[in-house]
């Protein structure tokens, strides 16, 4: 679902929500604490799902917010890469390139998955 949202975003977001997505990213980086990332941080996520317009993205948003259960705090000194990832997503965005999107989604929830989650099987 993560690849089908980044996709149709790349094809559909404007430049407004592209300046939100990156204020969200701005947000983070500011961030004392891993709590105070994790707001911006999931916001950066359902603001995606929401300009894709998908109708599959509430039932991706519900699977989104039941995984939240199973996830381990980074530590912050660890929280760059992801952000670097979220801006390359919005520039994808931004120039309307939906295959580099879906790439970068792919890498992006491949490393939440194998290093954020627990109980998940492998």
């Amino acid at each position: 679902m993560e690849s089908a949202i980044a996709h149709q975003a790349a094809l559909v977001a404007t430049p407004e929500q592209c300046d939100r997505l990156d204020e969200l990213i701005e947000q983070s980086q500011q961030a004392a604490n891993w709590l105070e990332h994790h707001v911006p941080d999931s916001r950066f996520h359902h603001l995606c799902a929401e300009i894709s317009g998908l109708s599959e993205a509430p039932a991706y948003l519900v699977v989104y917010e039941a995984l939240l259960k199973y996830f381990v705090p980074y530590p912050m000194e660890q929280l760059e890469e992801g952000r670097d990832e979220h801006r390359a997503l919005v520039t994808a965005f931004r120039t309307r390139d939906p295959a580099a999107a879906v790439a970068i989604t792919r890498a992006h929830v491949g490393s939440l998955r194998r290093e954020m989650f627990l109980a998940l099987p492998r």
